[in-house]
């Protein structure tokens, strides 16, 4: 596996293959073999608090607190774990499924706009619904991958409905990063 001192980096792009996002710097994580759960991430990377987040316009930005990135082998999203201190919250991307490069560090998605938000109490907001309308008819999603994004969308709010996953009370991110 990684040795713990690789940076990654996380690529978000748009349809049309353009940079959106870049997390320039993010650590592989160690499974925990106490999450048993089937909506286990096949991959965690843990963002550091200020590590930097580049846009495509350059502008530059961090989060004060520490970020896990988890990405799934066959769904259509990834979920950034938000670890406020106390307690944690959740922002959700609808995404192609995401390349890993274990050769170049790198993870890359399409982002496809469409947004799940979920605040310290579970409450639930869907955003940009909009620009995932006006995206798809301009870059002509496929019919096939607008229904993966919907069906898994509700998928992912079935999963924090009834807590299952990272959005579980029981779920324990590991303390290390791999190797460490």
């Amino acid at each position: 596996m990684a040795d713990q001192n690789e940076c990654w980096r996380i690529k978000s792009h748009k349809y049309d293959g353009k940079i959106h996002r870049v997390w320039t710097c993010a650590y592989p994580m160690k499974k925990n073999p106490t999450n048993h759960d089937e909506f286990v991430p096949d991959l965690m990377l843990r963002i550091p608090a200020h590590a930097k987040v580049v846009e495509a316009d350059g502008k530059e930005w961090s989060s004060h607190y520490d970020v896990i990135a988890c990405f799934y082998e066959r769904m259509h999203y990834q979920v950034m774990v938000l670890l406020k201190g106390n307690h944690n919250e959740f922002y959700c991307n609808s995404c192609t499924v995401a390349e890993i490069s274990q050769k170049s560090k790198t993870v890359s998605f399409i982002d496809l706009d469409l947004d799940l938000i979920i605040d310290k109490n579970y409450v639930m907001r869907v955003v940009d619904q909009n620009e995932f309308e006006e995206n798809s008819r301009r870059y002509q999603y496929p019919e096939d991958l607008k229904m993966h994004v919907k069906d898994d969308l509700s998928e992912l709010m079935r999963q924090a409905r009834q807590q299952k996953g990272v959005f579980s009370h029981r779920f324990t991110f590991p303390d290390h990063l791999v190797n460490e």
